[in-house]
């Protein structure tokens, strides 16, 4: 988790974020980038302790992370893949009586085109 974030120039001349760690490390990160740079927030009033890049504990948390991922994609699949399985139901077509009450509200949609 970074202490703090800011904006600097490289010697190229390229913008990008500063990204302070532990032991005052720093990760560049060009504002190309930035998107994949999300701010954490914290449990609680009290600041989450800094971690190092190169921490045992923080290639833990990437890899539980990834492997947290994982598991919700191939949830995902299956539950899918139980969806195609199944079959739908089809709804008859629209009533007299439908119509009159979907007008009797005051919105009204905007075509779909």
């Amino acid at each position: 988790m970074p202490a703090g974030v800011s904006a600097a120039k490289t010697a190229s001349s390229s913008e990008v974020l500063v990204l302070e760690f532990a032991d005052e490390a720093k990760l560049y990160v060009p504002l190309e980038q930035a998107y994949l740079v999300s701010r954490y927030v914290g449990v609680g009033k009290k600041s989450p302790p800094l971690s190092s890049l190169a921490d045992a504990k923080w290639a833990r948390a990437k890899k539980n992370a990834t492997a947290s991922i994982f598991d919700y994609a191939g949830k995902m699949l299956a539950l899918q893949a139980e969806r195609q399985t199944n079959p739908g139901h089809a709804f008859g077509a629209d009533t007299r009586w439908q119509a009159e009450f979907e007008h009797s509200f005051p919105y009204r949609e905007p075509p779909i085109n």
